[in-house]
């Protein structure tokens, strides 16, 4: 069973390989990934759930009609002796079927205070979809980035080990015209040797990054090929920024708090509820004649609280202590994000002004790599700094990409902190 098993994910595994990849830019990518996130669904059950619960709320403050039906059987009934005869109460079996309507008509603010608290906890929901929807966003805003990275450092080291592959050949036709040595071949195949290993790493790294972004698409073991470049910034000049989701949420949890507060208060309060009801039974309101009868009924009801070792109000208290420590966190929530936002702003600045740097030392590392090449071509140059200024150049174009990459990533941050 265990090897056919592993037969069995050897077959997927080269299925999945031969399997074509797809090619998809930055917007097409997250729009794919996001049709397929399972969390954003369940964040939009959980506000379903919040809207019909404030309408639930809005639905207590209305009057209520129902409808009774009982019945009931005793074994002796209420007797009247009069002198000649006997009146019996009733045979001992009751019916009563009622349409019944129910009203509260005053509760001291509670029914209110409840609605609002039901509505502000709808906008927590809203709040918090729309912080996970942010969130998720940046996330697989990283994970395209991290294919991008991976895929353009594999390309620069690509392009280095084909440089080198043809350094390496050059030597071997001139060793074979006795014009160099075997020393300057082995030192050259070395360090060909050295650059294969690493091409061959990030060609791994770069799968592995395709296949996750096959599997945030909803395709396990698919790769998916990024599309673009890293230069285009990230950044919507024209969008103004706007409270985040996270602060807005907390806002909207201070508005639950409150309305807490406000209904607990008004249980204090007294409750005055009215009634009324159609009847139809059997005795009725005549047990005596025992027949079934139709009548109405209306009543008033006042309930008030008087003493109840202060628990009332020691729930209110609760609920100002629970609204003054959201007030608190919402206070310390927005200086953070202040804070936030203004690191955010100058990591952007320091790493764009990197990148700048890190673009001119590939011209740099370029050139130097051409004038070394030619005082080698005509002796003037050692093997060794022709394959240092090769290393050099290579890692000048490395840093480059990770340049590109943590100002992305910067700008990335920058997004969340302005709430885009």
């Amino acid at each position: 069973m265990k090897g056919l098993l592993i037969v069995l994910a050897a077959v997927l595994a080269a299925q999945a390989r031969e399997m074509p990849a797809d090619s998809l830019d930055l917007a097409s990518f997250l729009q794919r990934a996001w049709q397929t996130a399972e969390s954003p669904v369940a964040a939009r059950h959980v506000l379903a759930a919040a809207l019909d619960a404030r309408r639930q709320a809005a639905a207590r403050r209305a009057p209520v009609l129902g409808f009774d039906l009982a019945t009931g059987w005793v074994s002796r009934t209420q007797e009247l002796d009069i002198p000649g005869r006997s009146i019996s109460f009733g045979d001992g079996r009751t019916v009563d079927a009622a349409l019944a309507a129910s009203w509260t008509l005053y509760a001291g603010g509670a029914l209110r205070a409840g609605e609002v608290a039901a509505a502000a906890q709808a906008v927590v929901r809203d709040q918090e979809l729309m912080a996970d929807s942010l969130r998720l966003a940046g996330e697989l805003r990283v994970a395209w980035l991290e294919a991008m990275v991976a895929q353009a450092a594999w390309e620069a080291t690509a392009l280095s080990l084909g440089r080198l592959q043809r350094h390496h050949e050059e030597l071997g036709r001139r060793r074979a015209a006795g014009l160099g040595g075997e020393e300057a071949e082995l030192l050259a195949e070395s360090r060909l040797l050295t650059v294969r290993q690493e091409e061959e790493r990030r060609r791994g790294a770069m799968t592995v990054a395709r296949l996750e972004l096959g599997s945030l698409c909803g395709s396990p073991g698919r790769a998916v090929v990024p599309r673009g470049d890293l230069g285009p910034s990230w950044l919507d000049p024209g969008l103004p920024p706007i409270r985040p989701a996270a602060l807005g949420a907390l806002d909207a949890r201070l508005s639950v708090a409150g309305a807490v507060e406000a209904e607990r208060a008004a249980a204090l309060r007294p409750r005055l509820e009215a009634g009324a009801a159609w009847h139809l039974a059997r005795p009725g309101v005549d047990p005596i004649t025992n027949e079934w009868m139709d009548y109405g009924s209306a009543q008033l009801r006042l309930r008030w609280t008087l003493w109840d070792h202060g628990l009332g109000r020691l729930r209110r208290s609760e609920a100002a202590w629970e609204r003054r420590a959201l007030e608190q966190r919402l206070a310390e929530a927005e200086r953070r994000q202040v804070a936030r936002l203004a690191a955010v702003l100058e990591l952007r600045r320091s790493e764009e002004l990197a990148l700048d740097q890190a673009a001119r030392r590939v011209q740099v590392e370029e050139r130097r790599l051409e004038l070394v090449e030619s005082r080698w071509r005509e002796g003037m140059a050692t093997e060794r700094e022709w394959l240092d200024a090769a290393d050099d150049a290579r890692q000048a174009r490395l840093e480059e990409i990770l340049g590109a990459a943590r100002l992305r990533l910067a700008e990335n941050q920058l997004r969340l902190a302005k709430g885009r």
